[in-house]
């Protein structure tokens, strides 16, 4: 596939680590659904496979680092159309999606207006865990940044569409 050329690639002319995650779903899904059924997106329970693998392989680096349980955020139950269904103009097709009601006590966070969607930048006061910045696109919004901001000092979320607030220098 072209994923896997790039892959390839990537590995052959540079030392860049990429998390292939493609194996662990097709794991996971024999057991639960991963994602929705009427979206391209991931749901809470792929979004927290994700978070899990990423920071077992960030802890390789960074030991301190180690997952949280699955019900360390709190969410939002709501029946709400997805992608799929919105396209197709049948905003009566719904599915269960879940939305962060509250962040951990311990975790702080300042969410920035933008009408492209998810961006925060979160700290945990006291903390010398790591620091990320994740660039990520709408996968990021779905869940997953929920959960990759327990595990860092200071974690800043920017949606790929929005340029303006990285300053390279």
């Amino acid at each position: 596939s072209r994923l896997d050329q790039i892959l390839e690639s990537v590995d052959t002319y540079s030392n860049i680590q990429i998390l292939d995650l493609r194996s662990t779903f097709i794991s996971a899904r024999k057991e639960q659904d991963v994602y929705f059924i009427t979206d391209s997106h991931w749901n809470q329970q792929g979004a927290y496979i994700a978070y899990s693998e990423t920071i077992k392989t960030l802890s390789e680096k960074y030991p301190e680092l180690q997952p949280y349980p699955l019900d360390a955020i709190q969410f939002t139950e709501s029946y709400v159309p997805r992608d799929l269904s919105r396209i197709i103009k049948a905003g009566y097709i719904t599915e269960k999606s879940m939305t962060r009601e509250k962040l951990p006590d311990f975790v702080k966070s300042q969410q920035l207006p933008d009408h492209f969607g998810y961006h925060e930048s979160t700290w945990i006061p006291g903390s010398t865990a790591p620091v990320a910045l994740i660039y990520h696109d709408s996968f990021g919004y779905a869940n997953l940044n929920d959960y990759l901001l327990l595990n860092f000092s200071k974690a800043y979320f920017i949606h790929h569409q929005s340029e303006q607030f990285i300053n390279p220098q």
